[in-house]
This record gives structure tokens, C-alpha cells and sequence, in this order.
């Protein structure tokens, strides 16, 4: 129960600014985009090692 109370407030959700829900949600594009981006270049590696 202890570690609970040492939280930083920053993890509560709602103590989050609209600019850190913004840039989170910005790196969470960028991470979908690299992941996309990164399938993409491993299937194409897949298919000319074939």
C-alpha cells in the first residue's frame, strides 16, 4: 500500500495536461506509423529471400 502513495501524481490520467495527452498521443501515431513502416520493409525482405 505504501508504493501506492509514493505515485507521482503525473500517472493519475486526469492529472495529465492537454499537451501531454497530445504529444502521447503523437508518439502513439509515430509508433504505429514506424511499426507499419517496419512490417512492411520485413515482408518484403521475407519475399526476396525466397
Amino acid at each position: 500500500m505504501v508504493h501506492e502513495m509514493r505515485q507521482p501524481p503525473c500517472v493519475m490520467p486526469h492529472a495529465e495536461t492537454e499537451a501531454q495527452k497530445t504529444r502521447r498521443s503523437q508518439d502513439a501515431e509515430k509508433t504505429r506509423a514506424w511499426l507499419c513502416i517496419r512490417r512492411l520493409i520485413n515482408a518484403e525482405d521475407r519475399n526476396r529471400s525466397l
